[in-house]
């Protein structure tokens, strides 16, 4: 942890170097040692004296460095002391600076329950807020240097200043680098999310108005729209999960018992005798399991008795069977309940018959309705191709039928001419009777 602190160190004193080659010394470089690597300094003896409580060879304690590690977690983790510890020091800053004194009415949000959830919802997303305000910076850096490059004589401090300036024909104060831009910018354009706050109106006829247009517009997109509102959306999307949170956790501590599980309605529905309230502050008060673990702790190990033993092994293997699940002594020992208890899962057993009877009826129901569907679909198909089948094959001997009676005509008829040659006066029912006749003898050849 200390070669951490000590890069750490050293890219910050590399940083305050750099900036005291072109700026005369400022108060800031030892503001930000102070505020910045006390707490790491303080953080790292924390980090280093964790392992180090517990001793090796005796196995006993190293009581420098847990008094050292209670006191910082305790003043880390404990809000009320942080409280009284920030309250006595802006108590003792306001005898010297008259400025603290107002810092003391700040002490609603140590009261105030819903103000604390305000703070954290700040504090909570403090890890992807400080990259926003990163970008915020990297921002600021890039605007600042093309506008320096682009736009250098159109930096102005203040608008009235400038305006004087130029009537009594002066030149106006102006960024003359990099990092005073960059300055002016993250001073003056960033809060409100316009960078015409520093820039000086541009002439519509002159050569940059397009350029100039397209910087002030880009800037007020990404920083004016974009990036303030991602800072407002992770605020107010953390404060509305802590407040779920909140109010899931009352409602579980409240409404549920933490040694065992059980809940209000389950615990309350075992009868009129059964109190909830009285299960949780009596049978199942969390202080004494807590004292009974402490107890078997402080207690010699070749004292212990069967209970203390079978607990204290479950304690060092980490493991939470010993600790009642869903009962009790009272709840194990009434003989009503427990036959209530046989009765009722003798009850779920049944019900779990019934439901996966039912449903194996039903899936018999649904399987038979899908099979039947089937076969009346599979019979509607057969019978539509046979019924296609049959028209072809109808179809195919009629033509076969028509062709062949076509020829057979033909012939019938060159022979009654033959006919009426040789016999005169034969009447025409006689010769379309022959014909019938030969076209019969002709459909009989045919079918046979």
């Amino acid at each position: 942890p200390f070669v951490r602190l000590a890069i750490k160190l050293a890219f910050y004193v590399a940083l305050c170097s750099i900036h005291n080659l072109h700026f005369p010394y400022q108060r800031w470089y030892l503001y930000g040692l102070v505020l910045f690597f006390v707490p790491l300094l303080f953080q790292t003896f924390r980090q280093y004296f964790g392992p180090r409580i517990r001793r090796r060879r005796d196995r006993g304690f190293n009581r420098g460095a847990l008094w050292y590690a209670v006191l910082y977690d305790s003043i880390v983790c404990l809000t009320n002391l942080q409280n009284n510890l920030l309250m006595l020091a802006m108590c003792s800053a306001g005898l010297f600076y008259t400025v603290a004194i107002p810092i003391l009415l700040l002490d609603i949000f140590y009261t105030s329950a819903t103000l604390q959830r305000v703070a954290q919802a700040i504090i909570v997303p403090m890890k992807p807020l400080s990259v926003t305000l990163y970008v915020f910076l990297i921002t600021a850096l890039v605007y600042a240097t093309l506008g320096y490059r682009n736009f250098d004589n159109q930096f102005v401090y203040d608008e009235v200043g400038a305006e004087l300036e130029a009537y009594f024909e002066k030149d106006p104060v102006s960024c003359n680098s990099v990092l005073t831009c960059f300055e002016l910018v993250l001073y003056k354009a960033m809060p409100s999310g316009d960078m015409s706050s520093v820039l000086d109106d541009v002439d519509r006829l002159g050569n940059k108005f397009t350029a100039r247009m397209l910087f002030d517009l880009s800037f007020f997109i990404w920083v004016g729209i974009l990036l303030f509102n991602v800072v407002t959306g992770l605020i107010v999307d953390t404060f509305s999960q802590l407040r779920e949170e909140s109010i899931a956790r009352e409602d579980q501590l409240e409404n549920e018992c933490f040694v065992c599980g059980f809940t209000r309605p389950a615990y309350d529905d075992l009868g009129t005798e059964y109190n909830f309230d009285d299960h949780v502050h009596d049978e199942h008060d969390i202080w004494n399991y807590l004292f009974f673990i402490a107890y078997l702790n402080e207690k010699d190990v070749n004292e212990y008795n069967g209970v203390e033993s079978y607990v204290s092994k479950m304690l060092r293997n980490q493991n939470l069977e010993w600790i009642p699940l869903r009962t009790s002594w009272r709840l194990e020992t009434d003989h009503q309940f427990k036959k209530r208890m046989e009765l009722q899962g003798v009850s779920e057993v049944t019900d779990l018959k019934n439901t996966f009877k039912a449903e194996m009826v039903a899936m018999k129901e649904t399987i038979m309705n899908e099979v039947k569907n089937e076969i009346d679909e599979l019979k509607a198909t057969t019978k539509t191709l046979l019924k296609e089948l049959h028209e072809g094959h109808l179809n195919h001997m009629n033509k076969h039928f028509g062709d062949f009676g076509g020829r057979g005509g033909r012939g019938s008829t060159t022979g009654l001419g033959h006919g009426n040659d040789d016999v005169e006066g034969t009447p025409d029912n006689e010769r379309g009777g022959t014909d019938l006749h030969g076209r019969a003898s002709g459909l009989g050849r045919a079918s046979v």
